[in-house]
């Protein structure tokens, strides 16, 4: 009979055929020796997602289920990824507190809600719980932010979409220097950023909130973030990148995603938003000397709409950056991209896809580093 069979031979089997959840209920109904293998990869990564539910009162509902004789199931022992993905239909966050408790293992938390999450909340998340990656919408920078941040030396992914504050000055709340020891990618407003530098592990920088400052705000944070290589910025004119491009001598990757129209009428002309006025070799501005100097190997351009004709700014920028492989050009949100490649004068329409708790480069890794052997 296969249930005779080890565990060390059933677990990878059910690792493999249970990768979905259609398929782990059906296999925790096969024997109870099956349910017990079974339970804990069900319960693994729980996501919810506003395409999932039609009101509010649904994901409370949800909420009220999971919470359901909650110390009675096994399965959330091996929790470890908890996301809520509202949108920004749902104002309201579910009340969580009751679950956060409950999940010893927890790994990875994520709230997407343009409702503001008071850091008392993650205080409820167990001890034995080495939080590795964090995301929330919006939140509060507090005494409690800080010292929670400073509590777990194991995070090593921070993302935050925008923070409120609880003084008027959040310089009174100030992050330690050692820690977040293991901190690899932060995404934090302009306001907080210095907070998290000097932190030699760090590789991936997140700017959200660059709209409407100048890029000579980013020179107090300069020598604190220079062993950064990939980069991300939120709501900008692309045009407006290079200037700053230099104060991150080690910068690999970067990514600039464009603003609304509403936000910055010149992106609806796409096109010139990504090659700005094109000037000759002759009549070289200062933004191109920036990205000339630099050693950028990959850049991604996205959006809200397609770029009419990105072709020439393209080639253009292959000519001023010589380390340059690839380049992807797309829409916000998208998974078709443009992919132009040095020394190719054919562009490829790919998917990028994005990978929830992986740097936003991390799905093209292997291809630059393809294109930049190409280039040798």
């Amino acid at each position: 009979m296969p249930w005779t069979l080890p565990n060390e031979l059933f677990i990878p089997i059910i690792e493999s055929v249970g990768c979905d959840q259609k398929t782990l209920l059906t296999l925790l109904t096969v024997s109870r020796h099956f349910y017990i293998l079974a339970l804990p990869l069900l319960y693994q990564k729980l996501w919810i997602s506003r395409r999932d539910l039609s009101d509010r009162r649904d994901l409370q509902s949800v909420v009220d289920k999971l919470y359901h004789r909650i110390e009675l199931n096994p399965g959330f022992r091996s929790t470890t990824s908890l996301s809520f993905d509202l949108g920004c239909f749902f104002t309201h966050v579910p009340d969580i507190r009751t679950i956060l408790p409950h999940l010893p293992s927890l790994r990875r938390l994520s709230i997407r809600s343009p409702s503001f999450i008071d850091p008392e909340i993650l205080w409820l998340i167990p001890l034995t719980a080495q939080l590795t990656h964090r995301e929330l919408q919006s939140t509060f920078y507090s005494q409690r932010f800080v010292d929670f941040l400073e509590r777990n030396t194991a995070l090593q992914f921070i993302h935050v979409g925008q923070l409120g504050r609880d003084t008027k000055d959040h310089s009174h709340h100030t992050l330690p220097s050692n820690a977040v020891p293991h901190l690899r990618s932060i995404g934090v407003p302009l306001a907080v950023l210095q907070q998290f530098g000097g932190r030699t592990s760090l590789l991936d920088l997140d700017i959200p909130d660059l709209i409407a400052v100048s890029p000579t705000s980013l020179y107090d944070v300069e020598a604190a973030f220079s062993p950064v290589r990939a980069l991300s910025v939120n709501r900008i004119y692309f045009t407006d990148a290079p200037s700053w491009v230099s104060l991150l001598p080690n910068l690999r990757d970067i990514r600039v995603q464009m603003p609304p129209v509403t936000i910055c009428p010149r992106s609806q002309d796409c096109a010139r938003a990504l090659s700005g006025i094109l000037h000759s070799q002759s009549d070289m501005n200062d933004s191109w000397r920036a990205l000339s100097r630099s050693n950028i190997t990959y850049i991604r351009f996205q959006s809200v709409s397609m770029p009419r004709e990105p072709d020439h700014p393209v080639r253009r920028l292959f000519e001023v950056v010589q380390s340059l492989a690839l380049v992807d050009v797309g829409v916000v949100g998208g998974l078709l991209f443009y992919r132009y490649y040095r020394n190719s004068d054919h562009k490829l329409k790919v998917p990028v896809p994005h990978c929830q708790w992986q740097p936003w480069w991390a799905s093209a890794e292997d291809d630059i580093a393809d294109a930049v052997q190409r280039c040798k």
